[in-house]
C-alpha cells in the first residue's frame, strides 16, 4: 500500500491519509500480517501525520 502512486498525504489530504492508514492497519490485525502492521503504525506515528 506504501508504493501505490500517491498518497492523499502527498496533495494534503491529510485525514483523509490517516483513514486510510487506519483501515489498512485494521485489516493487516485481521490478517495477522505483523510486519505490516508494524510498518503502518510507524506511519501514523510519524511526525506530521496528524496535520
Amino acid at each position: 500500500m506504501s508504493s501505490h502512486g500517491i498518497s492523499p498525504s502527498d496533495i494534503g489530504h491529510h485525514a483523509e491519509a490517516r483513514a486510510v492508514w487506519r483501515e489498512a492497519l485494521e485489516l493487516c490485525r485481521q490478517q495477522g500480517c505483523t510486519t505490516d502492521a508494524d510498518r503502518v503504525r510507524r506511519r501514523l506515528d510519524e511526525p506530521g501525520a496528524d496535520r
